[in-house]
């Protein structure tokens, strides 16, 4: 799952809607990235990468 902060600054589990819905509810249901377009611009995708907090060749 996703962890995200603030309860509403980020939501990549939601679904994806076509326009941002009109019901506050259903807002909060779909995937956005508040700090990139707005609250609530509906995301298509979203993809999460992991990787080291150091390099192996810096230890």
């Amino acid at each position: 799952g996703w962890w995200f902060s603030y309860c509403g600054h980020v939501n990549l589990n939601g679904k994806y809607f076509r326009s941002i819905p009109r019901q506050r509810h259903e807002r909060k249901q779909g995937i956005f990235w508040k700090t990139w377009r707005g609250r609530y611009y509906p995301l298509r995708s979203a993809v999460m990468k992991i990787r080291p907090a150091e390099p192996e060749w810096a230890s």
